[in-house]
């Protein structure tokens, strides 16, 4: 019995491992691969996928750490932290679009919400 990989599959696997569509040089190859070869290529995109999640996660820590520390830098005694988020998305091109602030600060989406900032 032979394994089928559906291409679309293996595509959206490549993109979100390294971040683009596989080429043709990918598709040549991987018309020349035999299953096991298939299957091998197949483990190590979900290990590479793994280590991106991995570090997507560590960087978003990151942002939240720089963010709350701005934060803090920016307090005064008589500015609470909404207050201080609202000056911050005011000040980024982003139109109010909280989500769109948070992906511009590397920041989980819903974090800003959640936080109870706005």
């Amino acid at each position: 019995m032979e394994i089928s990989f559906d291409e679309n599959s293996i595509s959206d696997l490549h993109k979100d491992a390294y971040g683009f569509r596989p080429d043709s040089l990918f598709w040549a190859a991987w018309a020349a691969f035999n299953v096991t070869q298939k299957q091998a290529l197949w483990d190590s995109m979900l290990a590479d996928l793994d280590r991106s999640i991995e570090e997507d996660r560590r960087l978003q820590e990151e942002a939240v750490l720089k963010f709350e520390d701005r934060i803090e830098n920016l307090m005064h005694d008589c500015t609470n932290r909404q207050r201080i988020v609202q000056w911050l998305l005011d000040s980024e091109d982003c139109n109010g679009d909280v989500e769109y602030f948070e992906f511009l600060n590397n920041l989980p989406f819903g974090y800003i919400k959640k936080m109870e900032y706005v």
